[in-house]
């Protein structure tokens, strides 16, 4: 049986032996739509911050919102074009073979994981109750894919 998903806020970072680690936003550190992380998120960030290179990484098409998410809790950010699964990391990231992804979707977050090698860690989902229908549709669908394709 499969062992029970964590939020993100829940997750022992310094376990992680990767030196990058490429955090989603909406529904892994802040809730959809937010202008901050959630605080017990940024709090585990910071506590691994000095030995991990972090960046944020969203689809959203607010890219602003999520540069200033970044700067609040002191990472980087990274904007890709095509964006998640299908973009391709910037010039000047830093290159590794060591390369984690944090996410909440499986056919976003996970998907970019596997394309450019690096392991994907799937946490539990941060939600509001305020997602649209289809948004639901959509978390569902990618909830139980991820159950057969993992």
């Amino acid at each position: 049986m499969a062992s029970p998903l964590h939020y993100f806020f829940e997750l022992d970072l310094t376990a992680f032996s990767q030196d990058v680690f490429i955090v989603d936003v909406e529904g892994t550190i802040a809730l959809h739509g937010a202008h901050a992380a959630d605080p017990a998120s940024a709090r585990n960030m910071d506590a691994v911050r000095k030995e991990k290179n972090i960046f944020l990484c969203s689809n959203a098409l607010d890219q602003l919102r999520i540069e200033r998410i970044a700067a609040a809790i002191n990472v980087g950010c990274i904007a890709l074009w095509g964006g998640k699964p299908w973009g391709r990391l910037p010039a000047r990231f830093p290159r590794s073979s060591a390369i984690v992804v944090f996410g909440d979707k499986f056919l976003t977050d996970g998907l970019f994981a596997w394309r450019i090698g690096a392991r994907f860690i799937r946490v539990r989902r941060l939600v509001c109750g305020k997602e649209s229908f289809l948004e639901k549709i959509f978390l569902k669908i990618d909830d139980y894919l991820a159950l057969f394709l993992k």
